[in-house]
């Protein structure tokens, strides 16, 4: 059944090093959802069927939807200076959701030790233990069964995964972390529960919902990227072609509502940068952005 609901839901942001309160869309329906009795008869209809989100999703596609832009970009605080577009020029708001970015909003690292975050969100380092499994917010995660493949999560075995939660407000296109070869994405079907950590919190089994995997074979041995589909979330679209791609260019994107990318290598891969280790391990998010440094080859050498 899970715990307790969480009073409210509070990151780190890595820019500046303060804790800040998340402002959570859709919240009141979320907590109905995954702790009232009622709600909870409502979600096991929502999420076992893929209706609810495929009808949100339409309606955020339909022209119609334009008239929310702005309230939605207020509400949210949605920094509107580094979309690709103004807003009267988006034509629905699922337009402006996986909306593009302007040119250099996102400076990418040139470390070349350095593996990059794929995309703006609230990262939590997990370290995979030896029977190739994760903890997150209370949840035992079996790596086979995100990847849907028992052979290669053996080969990640004392390696890292690192979680990245994307807010409605966030960017909502993702990048490849490293250069390398990338084969097609493999679709997983499953369930479309909320990833959000009030349904963490509830017990959701959250990373068996609908998703993408792929294997990115990379200078330290393969690197998974799973992109996980959620409650409102009405598409995964990938546009990259498979084969050679380079690290910070466009992997796909999500449409309308809350998601996630995982990342997952094995221990000859890079270490997690310190400050996210540390707010992970005391159960916090770190704010980070698509193409900032997030692990390094050279944190080998410390502690």
């Amino acid at each position: 059944m899970g715990g307790p609901a969480p009073e409210q839901i509070e990151y780190v942001d890595r820019a500046t090093g303060e804790r800040r309160r998340e402002i959570v869309y859709g919240e009141t329906e979320l907590r109905l959802l995954y702790y009232r009795p009622l709600g909870r008869l409502l979600r096991r209809l929502m999420v076992r069927r893929p209706w609810f989100s495929r009808c949100n999703g339409w309606f955020k596609r339909r022209p119609g939807s334009r008239a929310r832009i702005v309230d939605f970009a207020t509400r949210y605080q949605v920094n509107v200076e580094e979309a690709e577009k103004p807003l009267h020029q988006y034509a629905s708001l699922d337009e402006f959701f996986c909306r593009r970015l302007t040119p250099g909003a996102r400076p990418i690292c040139r470390e070349a030790e350095a593996l990059l975050s794929p995309a703006d969100g609230r990262a939590l380092a997990c370290a995979l233990s030896a029977d190739t499994h994760f903890s997150i917010k209370g949840q035992k995660v079996a790596v086979a069964e995100l990847l849907g493949d028992g052979t290669a999560a053996r080969a990640l075995a004392g390696g890292w995964a690192l979680v990245v939660r994307l807010a409605p407000k966030d960017y909502h296109r993702f990048h490849f972390p490293v250069d390398g070869h990338a084969d097609a994405a493999r679709f997983i079907g499953g369930l479309l529960e909320s990833v959000h950590p009030l349904a963490l919190a509830a017990g959701a089994r959250s990373f068996a919902n609908q998703r993408c995997v792929t294997r990115l074979e990379s200078r330290w041995g393969p690197v998974f990227m799973v992109e996980v589909g959620a409650l409102t979330v009405g598409t995964i679209e990938q546009t990259y072609t498979p084969g050679p791609v380079m690290r910070g260019a466009e992997k796909g994107f999500f449409r309308f509502g809350g998601s996630t990318v995982v990342l997952l290598w094995g221990p000859q891969g890079p270490v997690i940068d310190a400050d996210i280790r540390a707010n992970s391990a005391v159960g916090l998010e770190t704010l980070v952005n698509y193409g900032t440094r997030i692990a390094s080859a050279l944190n080998k050498d410390f502690p």
